[in-house]
């Protein structure tokens, strides 16, 4: 009979995906298990009720190993793989929905006003480059 590991409640679920956008990856918040498969509530996964996921291999149940979400340790390099990625395409996200809400015409603002958008624009992307470096720091860290 297979055990549930020790690390399961600190476990991280991650859905792979091919290409430069990388996958998404969901904290578990809650778990319990069965005789044969581990069930677990994720923070942030777009469902809200318990997912299935085989004791053998950690494996969502039911779906293709294309489409299946994984259970990671917290420290493994596939859960720091997917944060940065995620991480940047936060980043990535939150500058450019700033850039499409601020609008900067010279000829309709003061010198003032524009100055604020301006300094709220580069704020924006200043913190998007903190949480892109704080994970860089952390890929680091894991790497040795």
């Amino acid at each position: 009979m297979t055990t549930v590991p020790s690390w399961i409640a600190n476990a991280v679920a991650i859905k792979h995906s091919f290409g430069i956008s990388g996958g998404s990856a969901y904290r578990v918040t809650g778990w319990r298990a069965t005789k044969t498969r581990v069930m677990v509530t994720l923070e942030g996964h777009w469902s809200r009720n318990e997912i299935a996921f085989r004791l053998d291999d950690l494996r969502e149940v039911g779906k293709s190993s294309y489409e299946a979400l994984c259970l990671f340790p917290p420290d493994a390099p596939e859960v720091v793989e997917a944060t940065r990625k995620q991480t940047i395409r936060r980043a990535v996200a939150s500058v450019k929905a700033k850039m499409s809400n601020t609008r900067l015409d010279a000829s309709s603002m003061t010198a003032e006003r524009l100055c604020e958008a301006l300094e709220d624009l580069m704020r924006t992307a200043s913190m998007a480059i903190i949480d892109i470096a704080r994970v860089e720091a952390a890929k680091l860290d894991a790497e040795g």
